[in-house]
């Protein structure tokens, strides 16, 4: 006796169960979401507002919006060091030792 085999009709099926979206998918918000991404981000829009200047204008924003994306994306103990430098230098902030 032979088995059918149905595994030929799974893609299709696999693909249009990816594309479907749940009504609760669309409340997520920006603190959700599994990436940080600084051009989609309340910080830009921030940041800009308060130097007056677009992001990509002013070097010390880029400096810090790399920091800031690593910072959140690839580990925060890693990056802390690099994200407290990126602050002092975008608030002109010079290192005080304790």
């Amino acid at each position: 006796m032979k088995i059918p085999n149905f595994l030929h009709l799974m893609p299709p099926v696999i693909k249009r169960q990816c594309e479907n979206v749940k009504p609760w998918e669309e409340l997520k918000s920006e603190a959700d979401m599994e990436q940080y991404i600084w051009e989609n981000n309340a910080s830009k829009v921030n940041t800009e507002k308060i130097f007056g200047k677009e992001a990509k204008k002013n070097p010390q924003i880029q400096i810090y919006s790399e920091a800031v994306d690593k910072y959140m994306n690839e580990g925060q103990s890693e990056y802390i060091n690099n994200y407290g430098e990126a602050v002092r230098q975008i608030l002109n902030i010079s290192l005080t030792p304790l």
